[in-house]
C-alpha cells in the first residue's frame, strides 16, 4: 500500500499506529503523517520501502514506544527525534543505513539488531548512552570498518547488557566493558556465523579492570558456550577480575551438542581459575 501525504494531517487522539509493508512516495509524506499525530505513543513501522523516499523523519515529541523493522535498502538515512522516547527495537538488516539521532535520553530500554555492525552506526550506539538496558546482535564486524571508531560514550544508567556477538566481533565485549561503570548483569550470547569462514573468534580482554568489576557486576550468562580458547579467556578473565559476582552461569544449548564428558573437563578447568569474588557460583548447563 502507498503513503502519500500531500498536506496536513489532522489525527488529535491517535495513541498507537502500526504501518506494514508500506512504500513511500516521497520523503515528506511520513513527517506529515506523524506531525498530525500529537498525542502519539506508540509506533511501528515496519517493512517501508518506496521508489523515491530515501530519508525517514521520526521527529514525534509524545512518542514512548517505537519499533523499527528495515529488510531492503530502499532507506538511506533515519533521523529521530524522540525526546520522551522509553522503549526502542530496531531491526536493520541494510549495509548502508546513516542514522541522524537527535535526542532518545529518555530511553529505558533498547534491543539493536543489525546485519553487519559498523562506523554508521556510532551515532546510534551514542544516542543510547542513558539506557538501563541494553540489547545488540550482529552478525558480522568489519575492524577495518571500525578502525576510526572513537570511544564510546559512558553508559551511566546501564545495568543490563546482553551482547548477540556475530563474527570477528568479540572486541566490542571489551569497549563496552569498559564504558558501563554500573553494569549489574551481562549475557554473552554467541552469534550463529560467529566462526565465521572456519576462523575461530578471537577477544583481547580490557585495558584495565572495567569499575563495574569492581563494585557492582553481579551475574554473568553466557550462552552457546563450546569451550573455545577464547571463551574461555573470557570466562576466566571475568572470574579473576570481578569482585563481586555471585553467578556465573554457561551453557551450551544452541550449539551442537558437547558430550558430557567434555563438560565435566570444561567445568574442572575453570573451577581451578581463581576467583576475585569468593560468592561467586560456577553453573554449566
Amino acid at each position: 500500500m502507498e503513503l502519500h501525504v500531500p498536506g496536513t494531517v489532522s489525527l488529535p487522539s491517535l495513541k498507537v499506529l502500526h504501518l506494514v509493508w508500506i512504500k513511500l512516495t516521497d520523503d515528506e509524506s511520513a513527517s506529515r503523517l506523524f506531525s498530525g499525530c500529537p498525542v502519539l505513543q506508540e509506533l511501528l513501522l515496519q517493512e517501508i520501502h518506496g521508489d523515491n523516499a530515501l530519508n525517514l523523519n521520526i521527529s514525534i515529541p509524545s512518542l514512548k514506544r517505537l519499533s523499527l523493522m528495515f529488510f531492503a535498502g530502499y532507506i538511506q538515512k533515519l533521523k529521530m527525534n524522540a525526546p520522551i522516547l522509553e522503549y526502542l527495537i530496531l531491526k536493520d538488516n541494510q549495509v548502508s543505513l546513516e542514522y541522524d539521532v537527535e535526542d532518545v535520553s529518555s530511553l529505558l530500554e533498547a534491543q539493536v539488531t543489525v546485519s553487519s555492525l559498523a562506523n554508521t552506526h556510532l551515532s546510534l550506539v551514542r544516542a543510547l548512552y542513558n539506557a538501563k538496558f541494553l540489547s545488540f546482535n550482529w552478525d558480522w564486524y568489519s575492524i577495518k570498518t571500525l578502525y576510526n571508531f572513537k570511544m564510546y560514550p559512558l553508559f551511566l544508567n546501564l545495568v543490563r547488557l546482553e551482547l548477540n556477538i556475530g563474527y570477528g566481533g568479540w572486541s566490542e565485549l571489551s569497549r563496552f566493558l569498559e564504558s558501563s561503570h554500573n553494569l549489574e548483569v551481562l549475557v554473552l550470547v554467541k552469534g550463529a556465523n560467529c566462526r565465521g569462514l572456519g576462523i575461530e573468534c578471537h577477544w583481547k580482554p580490557p585495558k584495565r579492570v572495567p569499575k563495574c568489576f569492581l563494585s557492582c557486576l553481579k551475574v554473568v550468562h553466557f550462552r552457546g558456550f563450546e569451550g573455545l580458547t577464547y571463551q574461555m579467556s573470557i570466562v576466566r578473565y571475568i572470574l579473576n577480575n570481578a569482585r563481586v559476582l555471585k553467578m556465573m552461569d554457561i551453557c551450551s544449548s544452541g550449539t551442537s551438542d558437547m558430550p558430557l564428558v567434555s563438560k565435566f573437563n570444561i567445568l574442572k578447568k575453570l573451577s581451578m581459575s581463581p576467583r576475585a569474588s569468593k560468592a561467586c557460583q560456577l553453573q554449566f548447563n
